[in-house]
């Protein structure tokens, strides 16, 4: 006898099978919980319960107690007494339901009141058992309480499991599987003949089933529906069905009518099995529905027979459109690039541009083959794509970052090489002089280590002359504590390199003779651009290689006021108001 699947019916009803973990074995013993505050009847109860043989119990004195049980074991039942402290049989009941509700329970009480009955039953108890003076024969009531709740609720997990078992057969089976009414309304449509036929389920659910009967079929089907209205089975029947698209394959049809108790027929099943070569194809569009990349298949004149969900979310498709390669790859790609070298080569391999129906651009990396269909005899395209946008667009950031990057260290390469000028055009009038050797060399480390202060406090390109200035000021040979008057000045590093060479010139010649002098060293912003100022020092002459680098690495001008000690000013521009700037050389 069949068994009707309503498609709404085909979904797990969430039941919690670890109550019953072997459902479908009626032998299995029964494993009870019994709560009672008595210990003696909880003692007496589970003596007479076991003696049975097919029951064994445990014991809990409180519904918390039981609580914790039920989440740390299984059992197949429970019976509670109504009367207990802190929780009462009702609560535990409306406890159990909550977190167990597949859970038989039995409420056991001395007391026989009616409205209690009610409540309990109403709450979803399985049974109520009255306690008596004669234990012996209330057990055994017990019992066949026990025996008939657990007999029930594992014939419904049986059914349950039954029930989950059709489903997956008519989901996953290879056979067209089609459930129609006696006025031959669809009510249910399985994957398989959703493949073979391009009809969706949601689409042929409700719709007539001879939709789907070839023209020249017509006799047979008068012939096969006078065959099952009369009750009888149909088996094997060499019959034709018809594709979306208008093409008809051979079938072997089965239906068997589904009755009432009454006799009344009120279903019917269709059952059939294309051909060999059909049944590969359905095959090959189930594995091809699966898999994560974009597939879709096509007749030679372009007509797109079959997409998976990859694809059409690629293409951002609604499942109900019909498409043309032309439409989602442009007609010019299809007919001038791909179409002929499919009839050439019979294979293609390419990236393309197309256009969603939304109007978004994307690009594709595309695969076609073609291949013979042995049931209709015609040339079909197989396609596979993988969206390749978002590739595309990473591959032109990471190039655009990497010429950046490029450009960015070509930039810090020149300014390197010019701050390394800059420090030649020093050093060379120290290098004619052949005087101290060893200050000669202390001054060059100077300058050295000036440089590398500079780069050190870059950042994105530039430095903040405060910090900066206060760390050259500490590293200069023979500094001591310096008066610093710079404000909040960041320059390019460009600029920077200059004014820490000058700088580190103008503090070595104000100390040449007077280590730990304190000197007065400022930066300020003014209209015109900037003010670099040295006070203090032995009023030695600047040497040259600084008015030289003040004058080509600043665009500046340097003044010596010599009144009380020795006050250098050097004024520059701003470097970002300067069109073009020389090379940084010294000399």
């Amino acid at each position: 006898m069949g068994v009707w699947i309503a498609p709404h019916r085909c979904r797990s009803p969430g039941r919690d099978t670890r109550m019953v973990p072997d459902a479908d074995s009626p032998s299995r013993p029964i494993t009870v919980l019994v709560i009672d505050d008595d210990p003696d009847f909880l003692d007496l109860t589970k003596c007479y319960l076991e003696e049975t043989g097919d029951i064994r119990v445990e014991t809990a004195r409180s519904g918390d107690r039981a609580l914790r049980l039920l989440d740390e074991r299984i059992y197949d039942a429970v019976v509670s007494d109504y009367r207990m402290p802190v929780m009462d049989g009702l609560c535990f009941l409306d406890h159990v339901q909550e977190h167990h509700p597949h859970m038989p329970f039995i409420l056991s009480t001395g007391f026989s009141h009616d409205d209690l009955i009610r409540r309990a039953l109403g709450m979803g108890a399985a049974g109520y058992h009255r306690k008596g003076p004669d234990l012996e024969v209330t057990s055994a009531e017990l019992a066949h309480l026990i025996r008939n709740a657990v007999g029930r609720q594992r014939a419904e997990a049986a059914r349950e499991r039954e029930h989950g078992l059709i489903c997956r057969v008519f989901h996953t089976s290879d056979d067209l599987i089609v459930f129609f009414t006696p006025d031959g309304t669809v009510t249910s449509w399985n994957p398989a003949i959703s493949l073979l036929t391009g009809v969706p389920a949601r689409e042929a659910v409700g719709r007539q089933i001879n939709e789907w009967i070839p023209r020249g079929c017509e006799a047979d089907a008068r012939e096969i529906a006078a065959h099952i209205h009369g009750g009888n089975r149909l088996d094997h029947f060499p019959f034709r069905c018809l594709r979306k698209d208008g093409m008809t394959v051979p079938i072997d049809l089965s239906i068997s009518p589904i009755a009432e108790s009454s006799g009344a027929i009120w279903m019917y099943v269709a059952v059939a099995r294309p051909s060999t070569e059909q049944r590969k194809q359905c095959l090959l569009k189930r594995t091809l529905e699966s898999v994560f990349v974009g597939c879709l298949i096509a007749q030679q004149d372009g007509s797109v027979t079959f997409l998976n969900d990859a694809a059409r979310g690629i293409m951002g498709l609604d499942p109900a459109t019909t498409v043309h390669l032309a439409d989602i790859l442009s007609r010019d790609v299809w007919e001038e690039t791909i179409s002929p070298a499919l009839r050439s080569d019979g294979k293609w391999h390419g990236e393309v541009s197309a256009v969603r129906p939304d109007g978004s651009a994307y690009r594709l990396d595309l695969s076609a083959v073609v291949d013979h269909d042995s049931v209709t005899h015609d040339l079909t395209t197989v396609v596979f794509c993988v969206e390749t946008t978002q590739r595309r667009q990473t591959e032109d950031d990471l190039l655009e970052t990497l010429k950046e990057k490029s450009a960015l260290l070509g930039g810090a390469d020149r300014r390197v090489l010019k701050g390394l000028r800059a420090l030649s055009g020093l050093i060379r009038p120290d290098a004619s002089d052949p005087g101290d050797a060893e200050a000669h060399l202390k001054e060059c480390e100077g300058r050295v280590r000036a440089l590398s202060l500079v780069y050190e406090s870059t950042k994105n390109g530039r430095v903040e002359m405060r910090p900066h200035f206060s760390a050259l000021a500490a590293a200069c040979p023979g500094a001591g504590a310096h008066d610093l008057d710079v404000e909040e000045i960041s320059l390019d590093q460009e600029t920077a390199i200059a004014v820490t060479l000058v700088l580190n010139e103008l503090i070595t010649s104000a100390l040449r003779d007077g280590a730990g002098m304190r000197l007065r060293i400022g930066l300020q912003r003014g209209i015109e651009g900037y003010l670099l100022t040295v006070e203090g020092g032995d009023g030695r002459e600047i040497p040259e290689g600084v008015l030289q680098l003040v004058r080509s690495g600043l665009h500046g001008s340097l003044s010596v006021v010599r009144e009380g000690g020795t006050a250098v000013s050097v004024r520059f521009p701003d470097p970002e108001q300067v069109p073009a700037r020389r090379p940084l050389e010294g000399a």
